[in-house]
């Protein structure tokens, strides 16, 4: 029987992010056909989701590292002696930080590496300050116009990089996020603890680029009109206290419950009247498809990534990013007409399905890769 290829995936973490879930969720569809190795380089102490992995799928934990300097160097050993020793025929990464290192590390050894990018790059690069500005710009630059082979999650992070750092794309394959379909149908059903129904929802990082403040002030607004809507706010980021500050401030405090992680966050998309995603700018948005998937309506921000899943008032809601009034106008109409509704749910379950199996499609691009004319030198 011939050996299975064996595929090493970096990590940061397998956590509720949107770059971890779709990760977990591909290293356990693709794992009876290839041999998987996950290395987690900054994983937390507690991780309920490495538990959902299949015993086969073999996770090296780095320690925690401090200094960048410091991790780029540990990750750099350890992958050399993985490498020696494992021989893996593909190493997948996730980040732009660990494109950098596996390149320098294949400018030696030869083998295939295969690099995603989940995040619109010019925006990263957008909020970075001082010398990280600088190096990053030409790092990046430099990294990404010799990594053969790049898959991106949209096709607004495939026309951003081409644009960003001038390269022609012909390297870069479209291929979009993937969830679980069936999985996510079983976890959303039952009901949550806390004695809440058809509320407004918001689940992600607490972070600038999510705009979760612009939901919130959209909120505040509508409670100001007199409408009595409630609002959870799932998620855990930098900025939990400030916007807790900016609720007291706007006096709708005792509406918005920011209920932190939950290990499983479907069951409050099952139970919400919407599901908003405010961002200012977004890859993909993978949420908005977990929220199809759990027949809830979702409204968000009308940018590159969420535009290409969304058709305005067919299987959902788009506002112009930061325009709180238009979110709220949106927010109204998905609680007074449920005929529309009804309509753009159903649609939406019809749009959902075409984003699941799409580890096909993996499949297919790293038999391609295997295909080429093998380099390894290890």
């Amino acid at each position: 029987m011939k050996p299975k290829n064996k595929i090493l995936f970096i990590l940061h973490d397998i956590t509720n992010g949107g770059i971890e879930k779709v990760s977990l969720n591909l290293a356990s569809k693709l794992n009876m056909k290839y041999d998987i190795d996950i290395y987690l380089f900054q994983p937390k102490s507690k991780n309920v989701f490495v538990d959902q992995l299949p015993d086969n799928i073999n996770i090296f934990k780095e320690k925690k590292l401090r200094g960048k300097a410091f991790k780029f160097l540990k990750i750099f050993i350890w992958l050399i002696s993985y490498i020696k020793k494992n021989k893996p025929d593909i190493i997948f990464t996730f980040y732009p930080y660990t494109n950098m290192i596996v390149f320098c590390i294949n400018l030696f050894f030869k083998f295939k590496h295969i690099a995603s990018q989940h995040s619109i790059l010019s925006n990263d690069f957008a909020s970075l300050k001082g010398k990280a500005r600088i190096y990053n710009s030409i790092i990046w630059k430099f990294v990404f116009k010799r990594i053969k082979h790049i898959i991106a999650v949209s096709n607004a992070i495939k026309n951003d990089l081409i644009k960003f750092l001038n390269i022609s794309g012909n390297n870069i394959e479209v291929i979009h996020n993937s969830i679980d379909y069936e999985l996510i149908s079983k976890l959303c059903s039952g009901s949550i603890s806390e004695p809440l129904n058809n509320y407004i929802l918001f689940v992600g990082r607490l972070e600038k680029e999510k705009g979760v403040d612009i939901l919130i002030r959209a909120f505040a607004n509508l409670k100001k009109s007199g409408r009595n809507y409630e609002m959870i706010i799932l998620g855990e980021g930098s900025l939990e206290n400030k916007l807790k500050l900016l609720t007291n401030e706007l006096e709708c405090h005792d509406k918005i419950h920011f209920l932190g992680f939950r290990s499983n966050p479907y069951i409050y998309m099952n139970s919400a009247a919407c599901l908003v995603l405010p961002s200012i700018f977004e890859g993909f948005g993978c949420v908005i498809l977990e929220a199809m998937a759990c027949q809830t309506p979702v409204i968000a921000s009308n940018i590159d990534g969420p535009s290409e899943i969304i058709e305005d008032n067919i299987n959902g809601f788009l506002f112009e990013k930061n325009n709180e009034k238009e979110l709220a106008k949106k927010i109204v109409g998905v609680y007074e007409d449920k005929s529309m509704v009804d309509a753009v749910v159903s649609k939406a379950n019809i749009t959902v399905k075409t984003y699941i199996n799409l580890e096909e499609k993996y499949d297919e691009y790293f038999n391609l890769v295997l295909n080429e004319e093998k380099t390894y030198e290890a």
